[in-house]
């Protein structure tokens, strides 16, 4: 009769060479070569070489920016309501401080990886980096707007993001969707000029 430890009846011993044989298969099929010498984890080597050597996000710094990001967004979301429904000059001043804060560290995670991708930080960071950039100036909001546009191009956000920092854009330009582009060109041949 077997138990459930497995003690009795041959069980134990079947876990026991089930372990042994996939120690084995782990030592076979273990990469050699100069390109796979610093493996850190030979299962994941053996289950798929590639994904062992290919640069994959970080997990932990995806949690970790997806984290400040949220944390970052629901400040300056805070202080603007407060903001708003007190309608003191100390609540305005309050929110243009965690404005400033918040739209300078993403512009600052921006120019360090691009665009936050939904693959390293989620919905929810993806979301929390266009709720800051909707509380950046236009010319921070222009400066953001290409990488934004090459994460979505990339399929790393959703396209409704791109669609609504241009809208905010065209809206602080005083133009129409249709005409961002060619104002964009325009004032940044203009910049570029002065």
């Amino acid at each position: 009769m077997t138990g459930p430890s497995g003690t009795e009846g041959g069980c134990g011993h079947r876990h026991a060479a089930w372990e042994a044989r996939l120690a084995r298969t782990v030592a076979d099929h273990q990469p050699q070569g100069a390109g796979f010498g610093n493996t850190a984890d030979p299962v994941l080597a053996m289950l798929h070489p590639v994904a062992a050597e290919t640069d994959l996000p970080d997990l932990q710094d995806g949690f970790a920016l997806r984290d400040q990001l949220v944390r970052l967004a629901t400040e300056v979301e805070r202080a603007d309501a407060l903001a708003s429904a007190r309608d003191s000059e100390g609540a305005r001043q309050v929110y243009e401080v965690e404005a400033r804060h918040a739209v300078r560290e993403l512009v600052e995670i921006v120019g360090r990886g691009g665009w936050p991708r939904s693959a390293l930080v989620g919905n929810a960071g993806t979301a929390a980096a266009l709720t800051i950039a909707s509380h950046a100036d236009r010319d921070q909001q222009v400066l953001l707007l290409p990488a934004l546009r090459t994460t979505v191009r990339n399929g790393g956000a959703p396209e409704t993001h791109q669609v609504r920092l241009e809208a905010m854009i065209a809206a602080a330009l005083g133009a129409s969707l249709d005409d961002l582009d060619l104002l964009l060109d325009t004032w940044a041949t203009a910049g570029a000029a002065a």
